[in-house]
């Protein structure tokens, strides 16, 4: 019996290894999404013009345009004669929002699907976080438009304003609470499987309680393959002045 319940145990654990091995890895990429990104996406040298996502024309300069394939963001200054690749410090192959200001053709700015929005005011060169008041994975972003003094962004649940200057937020709520509580829901069940729940140092534990148990189910799996040594009992046998003595 007891032979049977350590086969059945070794095979379990086989299996869970499996799915350990698959949530511990995508749980750890979700927080460090530049590893494998940098992998697939080595900068393009040019622009792949039959699989443009997006492409955006400044209102202020026709001959400047900005336009994003699946792997990098270019920029043109001669209505798309030559292209120059932006470089971003994020990944920017799953771009899908391009809104340029009416102020300046440098100003502008770009939407990345459950990553963030990115501001650059020199035409690409140096980018800026905006710090959105909601969760970018929770509440998909569908527009982003400029004014004069604010930039108006469009979630599924709600409008928000920021302004320049000021660097604050306005925002305009929707009243949708069930679709509210059931993004509450959403972001809450995300920030638990990333880490982010507890704070800044959650993702830094996160990523270790992945490798520990990565490490854990590995080194399972290596012990419950190797087999026992026999030990190897060495029969004594009785001294010939013991069998005289009894």
């Amino acid at each position: 019996m007891n032979k049977k319940a350590r086969i059945l145990h070794k095979w379990i654990g086989l299996i869970s290894f499996i799915f350990i091995i698959i949530v511990s890895s995508t749980a750890f990429l979700m927080n460090h999404q530049e590893i494998y990104f940098s992998i697939n996406n080595q900068s393009a040298k040019e622009i792949n013009l039959s699989k443009t996502k997006f492409i955006s024309i400044s209102p202020k300069d026709e001959n400047f345009i900005l336009a994003s394939d699946y792997k990098s963001l270019f920029k043109s200054i001669d209505t798309g004669k030559t292209w120059k690749e932006l470089k971003l410090f994020v990944p920017s192959e799953k771009i899908d929002l391009i809104s340029f200001s009416n102020k300046d053709k440098d100003f502008f700015a770009v939407g990345i699907k459950n990553t963030g929005i990115y501001i650059t005011d020199d035409g690409g060169d140096v980018w800026e976080e905006l710090q959105v008041p909601f969760s970018i994975a929770s509440e998909n972003i569908q527009n982003i438009s400029f004014g004069n003094t604010f930039l108006l962004i469009k979630t599924e649940y709600g409008i928000y304003k920021y302004f320049y200057d000021d660097k604050k937020w306005d925002n305009i709520k929707f009243s949708l609470n069930k679709e509210k509580e059931s993004s509450t829901i959403k972001e809450t069940i995300y920030d638990l499987h990333t880490g982010k729940f507890f704070g800044s140092y959650g993702t830094i534990l996160y990523d270790l309680l992945s490798i520990f148990m990565i490490i854990l189910s590995i080194s399972g799996i290596i012990l419950s393959f190797k087999f026992r040594k026999k030990v190897k009992i060495k029969k004594i046998e009785p001294s010939l002045e013991l069998v005289k003595a009894k």
